[in-house]
């Protein structure tokens, strides 16, 4: 995250981030240089992104063909879909139509037993009425396809 993009989170200039950064002696990359630059191994790291989710975050350095850095090729992935991949099986997760769901509603808790594959449809609906029913969702994922499947 830049700066910049804190100042508009907090509703402040970026100088102001910056000036408070120095005073607490947090560190700052430099200027226009991401994770990766010097190395030829991706330099991955994890965050919360825009929507509450954590994701991990990867700089993957492209360099001509004299050996000169020339640019990055930034790759993101949801924490909870590898999870949930690893519980359930890629083929559970990642078909057309499938959304994962934390049951206790916070996105930050990935444990494979607070997650669960669902379609789309039934997600919205326990996302709209905000409550869990074991029952109707069932143990989706783990051979059973749940009710009107």
């Amino acid at each position: 995250m830049t700066t910049q993009e804190i100042a508009d989170k907090l509703g402040c200039a970026d100088r102001t981030v910056r000036t408070w950064m120095d005073k607490l002696d947090i560190d700052r990359r430099p200027r226009g240089r991401r994770p990766g630059w010097e190395s030829d191994k991706p330099a991955m790291h994890t965050l919360e992104n825009d929507d509450g989710y954590e994701v991990a975050e990867c700089f993957d350095p492209v360099r001509d063909d004299d050996g000169e850095l020339v640019d990055t090729i930034r790759r993101v992935v949801q924490i909870h879909r590898l999870v949930a991949v690893a519980e359930y099986g890629y083929d559970q997760v990642m078909k057309d139509g499938i959304e994962v769901h934390h049951r206790d509603g916070m996105k930050l808790h990935n444990a494979p037993r607070n997650l669960v594959p669902l379609h789309r449809k039934r997600h919205a609906a326990l996302d709209w009425d905000r409550r869990w029913s074991q029952e109707w969702v069932g143990d989706y994922g783990k051979g059973d396809e749940g009710p009107d499947s």
